[in-house]
């Protein structure tokens, strides 16, 4: 009996508290990918809302999504904060409404970039990361 007991007090120290398996980071799990392919004044079939955009980021940073780059995925180096899961954006077609620059070498605060851009000045630790893929 006695060893018994000693085994369920064992068993305290050896499991981790409910408050360290929480706050883990998820680098080893599924990992949304997020594509979008334009973003403009309304939603349509291929085109996220200016509006929607940014809400799709403040629900991510809220959820504790952090933005990590296709080459940390890729080479297994996600660095995120505990307790918070990585997100990766990515961009299709290589559309203007995903980065517009205009004759002052100014991003369009329109452009997803530019949502983005105004995004992280409120919440810096939310990751810089995204994939903008380009066609021919």
């Amino acid at each position: 009996m006695k060893f018994f007991r000693f085994l369920f007090l064992l068993s305290f120290f050896l499991v981790p508290s409910v408050s360290e398996a929480v706050t883990v980071p998820n680098e080893l799990g599924m990992i949304p990918v997020l594509e979008y392919h334009h973003v403009g004044p309304k939603e349509e079939r291929w085109t996220r809302s200016y509006g929607n955009f940014r809400s799709d980021l403040e629900w991510l940073y809220n959820n504790n999504y952090r933005a990590v780059s296709i080459a940390d995925y890729v080479g297994q180096k996600i660095s995120i904060p505990a307790g918070m899961k990585p997100v990766i954006l990515t961009f299709d077609d290589g559309n203007v409404s995903q980065i517009l620059i205009d004759d002052y070498a100014e991003v369009d605060p329109q452009s997803a970039v530019g949502i983005m851009d105004s995004f992280l000045k409120d919440h810096p630790d939310f990751g810089s990361a995204a994939v903008f893929y380009v066609n021919r």
